[in-house]
């Protein structure tokens, strides 16, 4: 599927990318990097170091500009970011952050067996100083900086799919894998590594005092890989948050989108008429009907 880049005349901005010093992305593109994900007998992801000053220098300036323009209409004024000591301080926080990344791939956290790195979520979000942490009872974590009156959302979906066949991978994929460069293993990059940067993008928010008038909410989701969707259905409905915009950090090779392409399940129905095997021709027969509608939709992925 296309992708549609940011526009810079648009308003909100929605970046699909780790905020924090951490962000995994593969060797190779974003369509290539989903097919490691799912057989990652090369499965290493490059680490940036410096993701959070990258976000914040080069894109968060034009984001911040936005916003700006857009708090006009209700007088809401916000202080300039110090970049600087932003990108001291997500290196200071580089080893706590890697530990903690290391620790969630450690926890198999397959769809609706999520509770364990749950936990461990809650564990690291109080150590570092968030305001409020709540499970619901779905099993998401939000965790909470701010008060103010404006609410906006980080998000990571917290389970992962299976390991496949184990004799695919060069390392366990629970152990993982991690050098100078990488940190391998079965979620680093969809979705836990995002996890590890919000967690740590929330105290550097919090310690330089940027959320401002801002209520930040960081989300742990669950069943996104059997259910995609469910989680937020029932944080809107049930708990009825709704942010102003969301941040999602699924992986994107290190690109800014606005939105995505979405999601579509449409059921179809044929109908036949039964017969006896000595006539098939009196009948009328329903899979073969399927089979061309089956036809049609192979064409559509060619």
């Amino acid at each position: 599927m296309t992708r549609k880049k940011l526009s810079e005349n648009r308003f909100p901005y929605i970046p699909r990318h780790h905020l924090a010093t951490i962000i995994l992305k593969p060797h190779n593109s974003y369509h290539k990097q989903e097919v490691l994900s799912l057989y990652p007998k090369d499965g290493l992801f490059k680490i940036e170091l410096t993701i959070f000053y990258t976000f914040c220098k080069n894109i968060a300036t034009k984001i911040h500009s936005q916003i700006r323009q857009y708090n006009k209409r209700v007088q809401i004024q916000m202080a300039t970011p110090d970049f600087d000591k932003i990108n001291e301080l997500a290196k200071t926080y580089e080893p706590e952050m890697t530990k903690f990344l290391r620790d969630m791939v450690a926890i198999p956290s397959e769809s609706c067996d999520e509770e364990k790195v749950v936990l461990r979520i809650k564990e690291e979000m109080e150590k570092v100083g968030f305001d409020k942490v709540e499970i619901d009872p779905m099993g998401n974590i939000l965790g909470y900086i701010g008060s103010g009156p404006r609410l906006i959302a980080f998000d990571a979906h917290i389970d992962t799919v299976g390991i496949g066949v184990a004799g695919n991978w060069n390392f366990d994929p629970y152990e993982g894998y991690e050098d100078d460069e990488c940190i391998g293993g079965r979620g680093t990059s969809d979705q836990e590594g995002g996890m590890a940067s919000m967690v740590y993008a929330g105290k550097i928010i919090k310690d330089l005092g940027l959320a401002d008038e801002y209520t930040v909410v960081m989300t742990g989701t669950v069943q996104e890989e059997d259910c995609d969707g469910l989680c937020w259905q029932y944080i809107i409905n049930e708990l009825g948050l709704k942010p102003e915009f969301v941040v999602s950090t699924e992986p994107t090779d290190g690109g800014i989108y606005r939105g995505q392409r979405g999601r579509m399940e449409i059921r179809v129905d044929v109908e036949g008429i039964s017969s006896h095997g000595s006539a098939p021709e009196r009948g009328d027969n329903a899979i073969f009907k399927m089979a061309k509608i089956l036809n049609e939709l192979e064409v559509l992925h060619t």
